[in-house]
């Protein structure tokens, strides 16, 4: 039986960590030598991330490469420099593998509901998610379009209007109305994550899943022009039904693609007129393409204005709203000058179709002077705080002027 190593309990400083492995610090493997010395366990290794560590030679001597576990004198042998590499001492296990902690069931739910692009909708409060719902009908748009309808209807039926048939009317118009805004934000969610103005809405901050806010687009819509077919009638409900699918059908995608896009978004924005002169009178005449004009022509410089105040945030989602090869804004300037000058003209037909009196009279012609000229004051510099001035103005135009048909209806 062939003899043991002997291996001595005394201490000794100078005992060669290299017997611990299975090489010779030259790439060959350690042949049996004399008696090992040293101490009766050797030192304790530092654990390491992973979950297997590596023997290191003891203190910091400057005549051993850590990085081998090996003397420096014997990886300068001449095997090692023919050899042209060190071999690598085998890993050792130590101890009980060390993983890392898992999070406990409740982080690992949070950390998936508030993941980027994920809802987290469950964790809201119903009251935040009503008014995620509420932030998709885009209230601020959908209360025009109820004020266009409520005063057409009041205009047309001569200043005495049904009180329950013009509710119906602005109820139907409001139910339609935000249904096709709702679908236009599933619609574009994609390009409203790229975009600073809308990477805070319903859809992109996750906090409605799409599918919730298709179906609850659709159900508005339909519920919209069902309510106007069943309550005021049948022409009411074909226009609200042609609106909303303008809008997405037409308007939506005609934005990557053409700044065309803005006349034809500006039908669907004028139809509620319609819809409103259509439910007092059952029909459509010359005082409703009178006030479906003056709606059409003030959303050009109020789109425009919008358009090259955000056009930097429209060009990350590929909008083109203004021309292309507009840069310094002088065509869209023009354009403003025109369709303001042609509102203007247009708004004064009411009275000259005697719908209105002459207070509606001069109201009209002074406010269309004071919104062209902000138009004018635009387009010399197109500087930012011109164009804000015509936006903001065309915001204060629409609900001064539909004030003055109120006031001035003609009464038969």
């Amino acid at each position: 039986m062939a003899d043991l190593p002997r291996i001595s309990l005394q201490p000794d400083s100078t005992m060669d960590y290299r017997d611990f492995y299975d090489t010779d610090g030259a790439g060959g493997p350690r042949a049996p030598g004399p008696v090992v010395r040293g101490p009766c366990k050797p030192p304790r290794p530092k654990l390491s991330s992973r979950r297997s560590v590596r023997l290191r030679g003891a203190g910091r001597s400057p005549n051993f490469d850590h990085r081998f576990g090996a003397r420096k004198a014997d990886l300068s042998t001449p095997s090692t420099a023919a050899a042209g590499h060190h071999r690598r001492p085998r890993r050792l296990l130590i101890g009980p593998v060390m993983r890392p902690p898992t999070p406990s069931s409740h982080e690992a739910r949070h950390e998936t509901e508030v993941a980027p692009g994920l809802p987290h909708s469950a964790e809201e409060s119903p009251s935040s998610r009503a008014r995620a719902y509420y932030e998709l009908t885009k209230p601020g748009i959908a209360l025009f379009a109820m004020m266009t309808a409520g005063v057409a209807y009041y205009v047309a039926s001569g200043g005495s209007a049904d009180i329950v048939r013009v509710s119906h009317t602005l109820l139907g118009t409001a139910l339609a109305t935000a249904g096709a805004l709702a679908l236009n934000q599933y619609l574009e969610r994609d390009l409203d994550a790229l975009m600073e103005r809308t990477r805070r809405r319903p859809l992109p901050s996750g906090r409605l899943r799409p599918r919730d806010a298709l179906l609850f687009g659709l159900l508005l819509v339909v519920g919209g022009v069902v309510h106007l077919w069943a309550t005021v009638g049948v022409l009411p409900a074909v226009l609200t039904f042609g609106s909303a699918a303008a809008y997405n059908l037409v308007y939506t995608p005609l934005k990557s693609r053409s700044h065309t896009a803005t006349f034809a978004g500006a039908v669907p924005g004028a139809m509620p007129a319609l819809i409103g002169w259509s439910a007092a009178s059952d029909g459509i005449q010359l005082g409703a393409v009178a006030l479906f004009g003056i709606a059409f022509l003030w959303q050009i410089p109020h789109v425009l204005s919008l358009a090259w105040l955000l056009r930097e945030d429209y060009a990350r989602a590929g909008f083109v709203l203004s021309p292309p090869a507009d840069s310094e804004g002088k065509m869209i300037g023009r354009l403003m000058i025109v369709y303001s000058s042609a509102l203007i003209a247009v708004s004064l037909t009411p009275t000259a179709l005697g719908l209105t009196g002459p207070i509606y009279l001069l109201g009209a012609f002074l406010l269309g002077v004071a919104f062209f000229w902000r138009c004018v004051g635009a387009w010399r510099g197109m500087s930012r705080q011109a164009v804000r001035a015509v936006f903001l103005g065309s915001l204060a135009y629409q609900p001064i002027l539909l004030g003055l048909m109120i006031v001035d209806t003609v009464r038969p």
